[in-house]
């Protein structure tokens, strides 16, 4: 047999090979490699319905919780995937979250009114995450150590970010570092202060966890 009769054959298995890759990718359970996905991270989800379709899945009713306590409610949780990316939009009351995770790394995260997750109300959210992190995150009505915090606006820009917040009438104005964290850019650290007002705001933790403590002075 020929060279050029042997590559008919080739493509035809590899073709065969590349269908059925497929069709294994789309029939396959895709709720429970999610949840796989969520229980690798110490993540566990509950849902009053599931439906699946070839390319997405709609959950109603979410709840998501920690080691030891809730993190997060969703109303509606729907996955889709598209041509090498993730979408991601879950649905809270008025609120919303929209994130694109890229099959080649980085991910992009939008939110508006936000108030699914346990302790953080979001008000607006648009950051894009590839080898730094940039954009903006708002939060409102926060009660922390006795203080409230009327709004918190934290703006990255890459590795680095300021940060304005309005405290109990005072307007407390600062920034900080971030240390990135490559194999879950989620996870990388930040530690900054914003000061004002006779008091002092530490912003640390990381980018999915951030916490504020405070200081007088």
């Amino acid at each position: 047999m020929t060279e050029r009769n042997l590559k008919f054959p080739l493509f035809i298995l590899l073709s065969f090979t590349f269908i059925l890759l497929v069709l294994f990718i789309l029939t396959f359970p895709k709720f429970l490699t999610f949840d796989r996905l969520l229980m690798s991270r110490k993540v566990y989800m509950t849902a009053r319905s599931v439906e699946e379709g070839l390319t997405y899945v709609k959950l109603k009713d979410v709840s998501l919780y920690g080691p030891s306590s809730s993190i997060a409610r969703f109303d509606e949780l729907d996955l889709t995937l598209g041509f090498f990316k993730l979408f991601i939009s879950g649905l809270c009351s008025d609120g919303n979250l929209y994130m694109t995770l890229h099959a080649f790394g980085g991910m992009d995260i939008k939110a508006s009114n936000f108030r699914c997750l346990r302790d953080l109300q979001i008000k607006r959210a648009n950051i894009r995450v590839r080898k730094g992190i940039e954009g903006i995150v708002e939060f409102d009505n926060l009660l922390v150590e006795g203080f409230r915090v009327n709004q918190l606006s934290i703006n990255f820009k890459g590795r680095t970010f300021d940060a304005v917040a309005s405290v109990s009438g005072f307007k407390l104005l600062g920034g900080g570092i971030i240390v990135l964290n490559r194999k879950d850019m989620l996870k990388s650290s930040i530690n900054g202060t914003a000061v004002g007002g006779g008091m002092s705001m530490v912003i640390y933790g990381t980018i999915d966890k951030p916490q504020i403590s405070f200081k007088k002075y």
